[in-house]
């Protein structure tokens, strides 16, 4: 069968390879049962370890019949790496060293770095122009370069510059500016045409940029988005906008100040009902209300947050609570006619574990 052969072959590869320990054993009246005992066996026993129950390897050893197996010359010529080299077409030399031997040859002689092209090229150096120098003013007079650039832009092509260099002299002490010359080819400035000598009517700082800056007299009155967001969604059934108009009227404007809305009406405190204790064992059930008349909390908005995390809608509800701890129960109502309502209570949640020890203790 192939699983023999295969078996065969894979003793003769480790011994035509000089492998330190190859055992080769033949099992017989045992089929194609897998008996990984046997390997187990061998590889304890080269590593020196010992089974954790002697008696049961023995034993199971023992059932397996083996003889042992030596691959003839003729496989082991096969499988040996010149005789697998041959058999597949390739000539070796008899004087051809080991692929080891060619690894240490190579690691050991340096390679000769002649690899270079003799008709390689050298990449031509850039050219480098010179940097004009800067003289020193030889008076106490301030001289103004021309437009063209100092160091030159590789870019942009070269343009015209006068033999004549442009310059300007203001003398120390006196007021009369010097003629300014300019390149040919340069926009000229617009001169004045006052008495005495042109001068150009160049400014000597850039416009500030206008900017807006906000007066500290301006008030903005305090925004709740919750109240806006509210207060948005009854404005569908509730008539028309009530959206403050933040555009200063014309008074407001002479003075400076923007007319201020009418401020908001302050918020109302409401009373919030909890069922049963306000101290229990998690879970807990919560059951919670507001208590105010039934026309007043028609057609309110409502938001109920448990440690300000979203919680309900209505004016009553309930809520399991399993996070032992304090919650922070917050109630928050704007009536139908904008009327704001705020409350605030708190639930103690105790440990089912804690609770049960503490009743131990108190018995």
């Amino acid at each position: 069968p192939a699983c023999k052969a295969e078996s065969e072959q894979a003793v003769a590869w480790y011994q035509a390879r000089n492998f330190k320990v190859v055992e080769g054993k033949m099992i017989d009246s045992m089929g194609h049962r897998r008996i990984p005992q046997t390997a187990a066996a061998f590889f304890a026993r080269q590593l020196g370890i010992k089974p954790l129950h002697p008696a049961g390897a023995a034993k199971s050893i023992s059932k397996v019949q083996m003889t042992a197996y030596q691959p003839p010359p003729q496989l082991l010529a096969a499988m040996s790496p010149r005789g697998s080299a041959a058999s597949s077409g390739t000539r070796i030399a008899s004087a051809e060293p080991t692929p080891a031997e060619k690894r240490e040859a190579t690691r050991r002689t340096p390679r000769p770095r002649t690899n270079r092209p003799a008709n390689r090229t050298t990449r031509p150096k850039p050219e480098t122009r010179p940097t004009p120098t800067r003289s020193a003013p030889a008076s106490t007079s301030t001289r103004v370069a021309t437009a063209q650039p100092r160091n030159g832009n590789w870019l942009e092509p070269v343009r015209p510059q006068n033999t004549a260099v442009a310059s300007r002299s203001v003398t120390r002490g006196s007021n009369d500016a010097s003629k300014l010359q300019y390149p040919v080819g340069q926009p000229q400035p617009i001169r004045s045409s006052g008495a005495g000598t042109a001068s150009p009517t160049r400014s000597s700082a850039a416009p500030a940029r206008s900017t807006y800056r906000p007066s500290a007299t301006e008030s903005r009155p305090y925004d709740d988005p919750l109240r806006d967001r509210l207060a948005a969604t009854r404005r569908g059934t509730s008539g028309p906008s009530t959206t403050r108009s933040r555009t200063p009227s014309t008074a407001s404007r002479r003075t400076g100040r923007s007319a201020s809305p009418t401020p908001p009406s302050r918020a109302r405190n409401v009373d919030i009902s909890i069922k049963g204790p306000t101290i229990g064992t998690a879970p807990y059930y919560l059951a919670y209300g507001i208590e105010l008349p039934s026309d007043v909390t028609s057609g309110a908005d409502f938001l109920w947050k448990d440690n300000g995390v979203w919680m309900g809608d209505q004016p009553y509800g309930v809520k399991i609570l399993e996070t032992p701890g304090v919650h922070r129960i917050t109630v928050l109502m704007i009536t139908r006619d904008n009327v704001e309502y705020r409350g605030m209570t708190t639930v103690r949640v105790l440990d089912r574990a804690a609770s049960a020890d503490l009743s131990d203790r108190r018995r």
